[in-house]
């Protein structure tokens, strides 16, 4: 009887917000279409179509076989090309005043690949074995409740046709996470653990790929992904490359992989992204400290010392190799003063006027941005998808579409306080404190999908500089994550 309540519950709960979310898509696609803020594409590029035929042979065979679609939906989520998505009808997010214009998709390739998938495998009887209660059950309904009642208040307050597009387009934050939840209670999905983490694998190797096309082809000083773009790619990057290399140093995974973390790891320092190469650096440092202890206390003291010299050797040189590269010198990051009596933070951070710290400059002046919507809207916020577009009316002077470059001030600034901070929390955190309330009594302790909290928290220091929770892609993938945390086989606590 609690199962069927179960399978009730979140389904119909499920089922009842997504159709009122893709009602209301459906009506702004309709009445947007002669409206000079909605973008309907009626001719397609060579990138786009072949971006579409990569979805569709994928969509036809995650259809053909469930192995597949488990491997081939972490790649849609993923790193399929984002020009797949200018297909659908599209909706300006860029400020009156900026250069140029930038659409968003009001539905996406990963809304189809899901709602397909759970046609074609949904079946009741896997409620039955799915464990979810307590704390997760409470985790759950919090966080899609939250976001129902935030996007709901923020479309009555914002009745223009725009607005409403605006906020529905950007509503893949609870929709992505009620797909992937009616997916993992409805399919046997949890029993397909090896394929997720080859979909992971494959998605890492083709991202990488795309990389490199896309840099070569667009003649691009430094390695950027034309589907997640410069610092979110530079992020996950650093992410994925230290969640595998603590796979391999727990043997949870073959130390053939080390070829992979090293293209990966090469991969990072080619893009350039400074927070991507302090992360992954900092990891190392930190992993070769405690190795170096653990050498140490094992008797082998001449090891240790050698091991230690070795490092500092590699790492004075990559310090020096970096120190010539004027993107990534210290020489460039300086302060000129700091002044706690101001109370905008450009004025209380000011740094010297050169090319290279503009960027940090103007991360501020976002950070300052988001602030000002979170004072004046501090509990719905000022609506998801809205941030660019009213940028200019909360002090920000960029003319570039841009997003608020910190992933707590993101989505607090257009969620509210409670529900943004539930969200990061939920996404960045919960993960690892569910690893740790089940505990190590787990059978399968070295399955690498037990790890994958590592990439949340790695994105998460990431999001420091960076706005990955608004890029649906990364949002897909660390939900993806958060549900292999959540939704758990009632067979796997039961066995010792």
């Amino acid at each position: 009887m609690k199962d069927h309540k179960l399978y009730l519950g979140v389904n119909y709960f499920s089922i009842i917000a997504l159709a009122f979310i893709f009602i209301g898509i459906l009506f702004v696609s309709i009445e947007g279409f002669n409206n000079t803020d909605f973008f309907y594409k009626l001719s397609f590029n060579w990138i786009e179509v072949v971006s579409f035929v990569i979805f569709l042979c994928s969509l036809l065979a995650g259809l053909k076989n469930f192995n597949w679609f488990v491997i081939l939906l972490v790649f849609n989520i993923f790193v399929l090309p984002a020009s797949i998505d200018n297909l659908f009808p599209s909706i300006f997010i860029s400020s009156p005043n900026d250069h140029g214009l930038v659409y968003f998709p009001i539905l996406t390739h990963i809304d189809v690949y899901i709602i397909i998938g759970l046609f074609k495998y949904w079946n009741r009887q896997c409620a039955q074995e799915v464990s979810f209660k307590g704390l997760n059950k409470i985790i759950f309904y919090l966080f899609a409740c939250l976001l129902v009642v935030s996007i709901s208040v923020n479309l009555i307050r914002n009745s223009s046709l725009t607005d409403m597009g605006l906020i529905l387009s950007h509503s893949y934050h609870l929709r992505y996470f009620l797909l992937l939840s009616l997916l993992f209670i409805n399919t046997p999905i949890l029993k397909y653990r090896k394929e997720i983490f080859t979909g992971i694998l494959v998605s890492i190797v083709f991202l990488i790929f795309e990389s490199i096309f896309t840099s070569l082809f667009y003649n691009r000083p430094r390695l950027v992904s034309g589907t997640l773009g410069n610092n979110v790619f530079g992020a996950i990057l650093a992410a994925t490359t230290i969640y595998f290399v603590y796979l391999i140093r727990i043997k949870s995974i073959s130390r053939k992989y080390f070829f992979l973390v090293i293209i990966m790891a090469a991969a990072i320092f080619l893009t350039k992204t400074r927070s991507a190469i302090f992360l992954f650096s900092g990891f190392l440092l930190i992993e070769t400290v405690i190795y170096a202890i653990y050498v140490y206390k094992g008797n082998n003291k001449l090891k240790s010392i050698y091991f230690s010299i070795f490092f500092l050797i590699v790492l004075g040189v990559t310090i020096f190799s970096f120190s010539q590269n004027e993107r990534l010198s210290l020489d460039n990051f300086k302060i000129e003063k700091i002044d706690f009596s101001k109370t905008e933070l450009k004025d209380i951070v000011v740094f010297e006027e050169n090319d290279f710290n503009a960027s940090l400059a103007l991360r501020l002046g976002h950070f300052q941005t988001s602030l000002n919507m979170i004072g004046e809207h501090p509990i719905f916020g000022i609506g998801p998808g809205r941030w660019n577009k009213y940028k200019i009316d909360y002090g920000s002077k960029d003319t570039h579409t841009m997003d608020s470059h910190n992933d707590f001030l993101a989505v607090a600034s257009q969620y509210g306080l409670l529900t943004g901070t539930f969200l990061f929390i939920t996404i960045y955190i919960v993960p690892f404190l569910l690893r740790r309330k089940n505990g190590q009594g787990d059978l399968q302790t070295k399955d690498p999908l037990n790890y994958l909290f590592i990439i949340s928290l790695v994105m998460m220091f990431a999001g420091i500089s960076n706005a990955g929770l608004f890029k649906h892609q990364i949002f897909g993938f660390l939900a993806l994550i958060l549900m292999t945390y959540i939704f758990r086989i009632k067979e796997e606590k039961q066995i010792h």
